[in-house]
């Protein structure tokens, strides 16, 4: 899935590294050093990495890159860093210059991770599972935290996608604009009401999100507060799913948002003016948003009100009596069954989910999917993390829409995201909002089974 939201820019970012040492990577045993060593004399050839991520991501795929190469000097390492790789992929494939490593989620509008999937075009990473990472003593499966590797990254018995990095997903907020009005985060949706009046007596909307896409995850949160059975039974196209008691207070409570959503949203809420409704937040014109830990980075340069100071919760629960629950975001990674040199991008696979990888990417903010990968991280980054308590020995929840063809997950985004906007300015009612969403879950359904 998000997984991970990122600031759109332009310009795409493209760099080749060779052996350089300027990463700063983790010191190494002698046994270590000998293993990685022996490795390295046996690696070498070009890797090409499509990165789906926005500018600020840059230094931490060079730096990675530049640690791989460091260990591997025979190797040659080029990664393309975009918002829009999916376009440039499509630009390299024409030219006959296929990439060897994607790294782009599932969930994204352009859908080719979704297509790929469907016409088979990846390439079974099972054996990677067992593989023992260069330098350590662990497996690649050892090293995972529990509940990453979810059901929508397997096909037919085969491992298509591999999780990668993780981040907790709810709901951010200022906390200094709480503290000044006496405000507490509320934990059920009855005091998420209560507030909304609150707020709205002082010109404050209780709501706003950047882009529909943004609402996905927080839904999923919706979902596992509820019951996390429900959840695994919406992203699985369960009949009756949405007739059940569970299902129809979650579409309700939903539309319901869209009443105390700021009305200016819908208008902005795309990829020219998105930043309009992320800056509703950031000036305190709005209380919450569905956010993640990469908002930190994605925002640092963006004006904010006085004080702003970051706050970040789950999404409410239902009952009072109950725990909230944390859902998290996944972004997956695969190699393409075109790859020129598959065995170098499984051997750069198996490295990421090390140690010295893991560090790499704390100082940036980013935690791959690691046991104790967000203990590296700075403080700031670590209070969205440590919300997620004892699920991350007990195991993550990170169930997200079963795959199916790109042209079938947009029809059922559409109708659960697309037209939030609609609710939002009344174009639609909640009882035809609710309808569209029981039909394409109805549909979309329907197709599967057919295809099995």
């Amino acid at each position: 899935m998000k997984k991970v939201i990122c600031i759109l820019m332009t310009a795409a970012l493209c760099f080749s590294m060779l052996l350089s040492g300027c990463g700063q990577v983790s010191p190494l045993s002698a046994e270590s050093r000998k293993a990685s060593s022996e490795s390295a004399a046996k690696l070498e050839g070009e890797l090409k990495i499509n990165v789906a991520q926005g500018s600020y991501a840059k230094n931490m795929w060079q730096q990675l890159a530049n640690a791989f190469v460091k260990e591997n000097p025979g190797v040659k390492v080029t990664i393309t860093v975009d918002p829009e790789i999916e376009t440039l992929t499509g630009q390299m494939k024409e030219a006959g210059d296929c990439p060897d490593l994607m790294f782009v989620p599932l969930g994204r509008v352009q859908g080719m991770t979704e297509t790929k999937l469907e016409n088979n075009a990846m390439l079974d990473l099972s054996d990677l599972l067992g593989e023992v990472i260069p330098g350590e003593a662990k497996t690649v499966k050892d090293k995972m935290l529990p509940g990453v590797n979810n059901g929508a990254f397997s096909k037919n018995g085969k491992q298509l996608l591999l999780p990668s990095f993780f981040s907790p997903a709810g709901l951010v907020y200022d906390q200094h604009l709480f503290q000044e009005n006496g405000w507490q985060v509320p934990k059920t949706w009855d005091e998420m009401w209560a507030l909304a009046d609150q707020a709205k007596a002082k010109g404050i909307s209780l709501f706003a999100y950047s882009k529909p896409e943004d609402l996905e995850t927080f839904f999923y949160g919706m979902l596992a507060n509820t019951d996390p059975t429900l959840l695994s039974n919406v992203c699985s196209y369960q009949e009756g799913v949405w007739n059940s008691d569970q299902g129809k207070k979650v579409l309700n409570t939903f539309a319901k948002l869209a009443s105390y959503t700021d009305g200016t949203v819908p208008a902005n809420a795309n990829d020219e003016n998105y930043l309009k409704n992320e800056q509703l937040l950031l000036e305190d014109k709005v209380l919450f948003m569905p956010g993640e830990s990469g908002i930190l980075d994605q925002t640092a340069q963006e004006t904010k009100a006085e004080g702003f100071e970051w706050g970040f919760a789950p999404v409410p629960s239902f009952e009072s009596q109950k725990d909230q629950t944390l859902y998290t975001v996944i972004s997956e990674c695969w190699i393409p069954t075109a790859a020129a040199d598959q065995e170098l991008a499984k051997k750069f696979l198996v490295w990421s989910y090390s140690d010295e990888a893991a560090a790499i990417c704390a100082q940036f903010g980013e935690t791959t999917v690691v046991q104790k990968a967000e203990t590296q991280l700075d403080q700031a980054h670590q209070a969205f993390y440590s919300q997620h308590g004892d699920q991350l020995t007990n195991g993550l929840i990170t169930d997200e829409f079963l795959p199916a063809s790109a042209s079938d997950m947009k029809d059922l985004r559409s109708s659960l995201f697309g037209t939030f906007g609609a609710l939002v300015s009344g174009e639609v009612t909640p009882e035809s909002w609710s309808q569209g969403v029981i039909t394409a879950t109805d549909t979309l359904r329907t197709k599967r089974n057919a295809s099995t």
